[in-house]
């Protein structure tokens, strides 16, 4: 497979390094010549071009128009969105990957039908939340064409939802439990009359803005 990427920053060099490693013919394209040469001197130089990768005659030369997976991975979006564009509509590649760095960037990513947004902010974000012990709820799958999100909530053993059933908790508007890990019951697709244990570990589908209203129905503890 022929993969072009625009630029050679820390996430293009590693990404051409893994699929060259693959086997796959790698190009690189990146402004900046120290970059180019320090690709160049691990991966030949066969693997680098030095450019702007926002420009058609750039890309022509690139031979984007061969090229099955065009990867663009500069450190501006604006960079990234032009170039994912110029490879899409002038040179007919059948999948763009382009790098995000501001989250606010990515509705409007989608809209111009970059096929995979690698949203890094939310990456860091939703790791350091996995890795947080004590924080109750954690967005792990958002669905915004939808506007919702998949949560993980898990249950406090001093919570008042210990015990109770969920036909017995007032759920925010639009929110469903999906799936309920109990070490008393196993994994089960909860029914009304579903009764709640410390440590259960729920999936539940809710409006973004709902969040907080989760953490009170499912967290907030008995003395507060």
């Amino acid at each position: 497979m022929y993969v072009v990427i625009v630029g050679s920053g820390s996430v293009g060099h590693y990404v051409a390094q893994v699929l060259v490693k693959a086997g796959h013919e790698v190009l690189t394209i990146d402004k900046n010549p120290h970059r180019c040469q320090l690709l160049a001197e691990e991966l030949g130089r066969a693997v680098v071009m030095e450019g702007d990768g926002s420009h058609i005659s750039v890309l022509e030369a690139a031979g984007t128009q061969r090229a099955e997976l065009f990867i663009a991975a500069t450190g501006k979006d604006e960079d990234n969105l032009v170039a994912c564009q110029i490879a899409k509509h002038r040179f007919r590649v059948p999948k763009t990957v382009a790098l995000l760095h501001d989250p606010r960037n990515e509705l409007l990513f989608q809209k111009m039908g970059v096929n995979v947004i690698v949203n890094l902010p939310n990456m860091v974000v939703s790791q350091v939340e996995m890795e947080l012990p004590k924080h109750p709820i954690i967005p792990i799958l958002p669905l915004r064409d939808k506007g919702l999100e998949v949560e993980e909530i898990k249950i406090p053993p001093d919570a008042v939802a210990v015990g109770r059933r969920l036909r017995e908790l007032d759920l925010p508007v639009g929110s469903f439990v999906l799936l309920v890990t109990s070490e008393v019951n196993g994994t089960s697709i909860p029914a009304p009359d579903t009764v709640l244990h410390a440590e259960d570990e729920l999936l539940v589908l809710a409006p973004p803005e709902a969040r907080g209203e989760l953490e009170r129905v499912f967290t907030v503890g008995g003395g507060e």
